[in-house]
């Protein structure tokens, strides 16, 4: 295929997840961003408590009625429902069977189930006091191999990213997932490139977004304003107050720059990688 369909920002339990249930599509293409190098590195890495299971002499009814009674009029019952009926199979099936996450057992090999907090039956599975760790360990393997199943080796397709804030508005993350789902597809339909590289990053005052390839390029000053892809760019980004400029000639590569500005957004909160 010729199209990012997925952009998975985030590795942690959430995305991981995510990405390996998609993947079940094998024409399904995904792409992960992490803020860390190291994929492993998120919040769920240093949970240290348990993950809801379907323990023995449990139902999904009794579950979705523990969570109702704990969020003390609160909880949203559709959301308690999803959780009840989908999220114990999910982590047979994604965690157990898919990621290989081994969790703590009698010697008998049973499942040491545990009941906690507002927890009327032992539903709780632990890896000793470093689940999120083993999960996280599990999860990233997973991908991986997917990665050496799935992933065009003639067309590599590398992410970077520095000084990234870590929160956005939702407009703009919406805006540069579709600048980059548009970027990567014009780059494998048109470029003929041999590899592509994405970075993503951020000065005191704005985001900045490159997009960049070794392919045939183009006259870029010809091809402004025309083309639905260019078009559709430019109007996503002056929707949110950005730019972007287009380098390439023929025969030495193309690179889109683009640049949001980040006056809403809380400047003080970068992380550096």
């Amino acid at each position: 295929m010729d199209t990012i369909e997925v952009l998975i920002i985030g590795c942690g339990i959430a995305g991981a997840t995510t990405a390996l249930r998609l993947a079940r599509n094998p024409r399904r293409q995904i792409t992960i961003i992490t803020r860390a190098p190291d994929p492993h590195e998120s919040n769920t890495r240093y949970a240290q408590g348990g993950i809801i299971g379907r323990g023995p002499e449990d139902t999904s009814e009794l579950l979705f009625e523990d969570i109702v009674a704990a969020g003390a009029g609160v909880t949203s019952p559709e959301a308690a429902r999803i959780l009840a009926d989908e999220g114990p199979p999910l982590l047979n099936k994604v965690l157990e069977q898919t990621a290989g996450v081994v969790f703590d057992q009698h010697d008998d090999g049973t499942p040491v189930w545990g009941q906690e907090a507002a927890h009327s039956r032992r539903r709780i599975l632990h890896v000793g006091d470093a689940t999120g760790r083993a999960i996280m360990i599990g999860l990233v393997a997973a991908l991986r191999d997917l990665q050496r199943e799935l992933t065009q080796p003639d067309v590599p397709i590398t992410f970077t990213y520095d000084e990234v804030p870590k929160t956005l508005p939702p407009d703009v993350t919406l805006c540069v997932f579709r600048v980059v789902q548009e970027a990567l597809h014009n780059a494998l339909k048109y470029s003929h490139a041999r590899a592509i590289r994405v970075h993503l990053g951020s000065s005191a005052k704005e985001l900045t977004l490159t997009i960049s390839d070794d392919g045939v390029g183009f006259d870029a000053n010809a091809a402004m304003g025309k083309g639905l892809g260019l078009i559709s760019i430019a109007e996503r980004l002056e929707a949110v107050g950005g730019t972007f400029q287009i380098r390439s000639q023929p025969g030495a590569g193309t690179a889109l720059e683009v640049r949001v500005p980040l006056s809403i957004v809380n400047n003080t909160d970068i992380a550096a990688v």
